[in-house]
């Protein structure tokens, strides 16, 4: 096979050819253009490559604060927070409102976000060129109602709570009950039992967003007991939700920025 000299030579840029067959002061005005959109997109690649590094520092951050040393009155107002986030997912206690958040329960919810982790990873390796195109996973990348999640005992309180919520709305279903997290250096988080249209599956919810920690992360929780894990996989569940708000920032600046190249290059 014989390559031509213009096969082996790029067509030029639209920009290029019009500042090089541009004059005067049409010349300089398309190469200020072409500097503008340079500098543009200099500043766009920049943001999109500092996101991953941001959500890493996130999630080191949430490590050393969660194992680390914390101030009696943040702990008992943490432990107070658990109690009512865990509430959403029916876990409901008699007397000691901890003692419905037992060790076994937390297990089987730890378990649940594992298997869901381990597909999830399976799924983005097996999409990694086409992720941004794809913009999330599928819905049912684990069949929950399957064993050994039919015996877990997670669901039926589940969709108990959600029977309670729908029954304490009925003919208000702009109502809803929120819980604030305070003393939470990221931020206050919020979240609602309902939402319109009905309740919400928390139990989903918070095993999607534990699968989002990192594998040893959740090995730790597992070896934890009692009171320090009870309040590990809270304050897992409480960074990933601020994670899952920055991310959606992101985005939306992704897209606003999306719009002004457009613009630009327009």
């Amino acid at each position: 096979m014989i390559l031509l000299k213009s096969d082996l030579i790029s067509p030029p840029c639209p920009q290029i050819t019009a500042i090089t067959s541009a004059k005067g002061e049409k010349k300089v005005s398309a190469l200020a253009s072409a500097i503008r959109t340079m500098l543009f997109m200099q500043r766009y690649e920049t943001e999109l490559s500092q996101r991953d590094t941001k959500l890493r520092e996130l999630q080191n951050r949430w490590w050393q604060q969660t194992m680390g040393q914390v101030g009696q009155a943040r702990e008992n107002e943490d432990r107070k927070q658990l109690v009512q986030y865990f509430s959403l997912l029916g876990w409901l206690g008699r007397g000691d409102e901890e003692e419905s958040i037992s060790d076994d329960r937390l297990n089987s919810l730890l378990n649940r976000a594992c298997a869901y982790k381990k597909e999830l990873d399976g799924w983005k390796e097996k999409n990694r060129d086409n992720l941004r195109s794809l913009g999330g996973p599928p819905q049912g990348l684990v069949n929950w109602e399957a064993h050994p999640w039919t015996s877990d005992g997670l669901w039926p309180l589940m969709e108990q709570q959600m029977e309670r919520v729908q029954r304490n709305t009925e003919g208000a279903p702009m109502a809803a009950a929120v819980v604030k997290t305070p003393h939470a250096d990221e931020g206050k988080i919020e979240v609602t039992a309902t939402v319109i249209g009905g309740p919400l599956d928390y139990l989903t919810y918070t095993v999607k967003l534990l699968a989002g920690l990192r594998w040893d992360s959740l090995d730790k929780m597992r070896d934890a007991t009692d009171s320090a894990k009870r309040l590990a996989v809270y304050r897992g569940i409480r960074t990933q939700k601020f994670i899952e708000f920055t991310e959606r920032k992101i985005h939306e600046r992704e897209a606003a920025l999306r719009e002004v190249r457009a613009a630009a290059l327009a």
